[in-house]
């Protein structure tokens, strides 16, 4: 994100928790590391906290809430992603079997018995 991004971020953040302003330092750090991260997922992430947090966030509990964020958006695009693929021809899966035949031989296996 830019600049003005990560600092409209903070400034949800001082809205969000009036007590009292940030110092100067405080709000540079904050910006600086906010800059990194996609915006609209930290925007979420800053919601996420602005929601649960009793106290103004720290910057680990908004990196925390943006990485599970993050982790949640990967998890559905590789779902996504596997359901996009086609099915196995039988010869693809007869191969497949092969191959797990010949590292069950090898290696051993869980006392399961593979499909014919």
């Amino acid at each position: 994100m830019n600049e003005h991004q990560a600092t409209r971020l903070v400034d949800v953040l001082e809205a969000a928790y009036p007590r009292k302003p940030l110092p100067a330092e405080t709000r540079r750090l904050y910006i600086a590391r906010l800059k990194p991260l996609q915006y609209e997922s930290a925007h979420d992430a800053l919601v996420q906290c602005i929601d649960q947090c009793k106290f103004f966030p720290t910057i680990a509990e908004l990196r925390d809430a943006y990485n599970q964020r993050a982790e949640v958006i990967a998890s559905r695009q590789a779902a996504h992603r596997a359901e996009e693929l086609p099915p196995l021809t039988p010869e693809q899966r007869q191969e497949g079997l092969r191959l797990l035949r010949e590292l069950t031989a090898r290696y051993g296996h869980a006392g399961k018995e593979l499909p014919a």
